[in-house]
């Protein structure tokens, strides 16, 4: 036991010597990257709305079907330079698209997939229940089955 303070003993006296190299260091830590914030007490309380302006950039281009490609677009350019002109079609026997590829702009949030996927989830669920419905029309006895009829009668009429 005296063998393992001797060590620890002797690992604190022989501590790093303190210098001022050390102190130099963790200063550049400490210097901001970025300019500090104005303090809050400095706004101008007649010009605080300038703060709350929104700088506009040009409004975007309403892009349709009809709309061409511009030169400047690099697309345009990569077809270009496989010897493509413009009104020609796409492809190496000719008869490729000439239009662009028709489009509808999604109005609703869900994601490109998701009305498809519903419609499936409704059929899967539709033809199970159908399923157990023949099945349980056909474990039914006879009482059972003059009363359903019954039933969907008075739905009905």
């Amino acid at each position: 036991m005296s063998g393992n303070r001797n060590y620890y003993n002797a690992a604190l006296k022989s501590k790093r010597p303190n210098t001022n190299e050390d102190d130099e260091d963790d200063d550049d830590i400490l210097v901001p990257r970025s300019p500090s914030p104005t303090d809050a007490m400095d706004v101008d309380p007649q010009n605080f709305s300038k703060y709350d302006e929104y700088i506009r950039g040009n409004p975007p281009e309403v892009i349709t079907v009809e709309t061409r490609i511009k030169s400047s677009n690099k697309g345009y350019e990569l077809l270009q330079k496989q010897g493509w002109s413009e009104g020609q079609s796409l492809g190496l026997s000719g008869d490729g698209r000439v239009d662009p590829i028709p489009f509808q702009v999604k109005q609703d949030l869900t994601g490109l997939g998701k009305i498809s996927q519903d419609v499936r989830m409704i059929e899967t669920t539709v033809s199970q229940r159908r399923e157990l419905d023949s099945e349980r029309q056909q474990r039914e006895t006879e009482y059972q089955r003059k009363a359903r009829e019954v039933k969907i009668y008075l739905i009905l009429t």
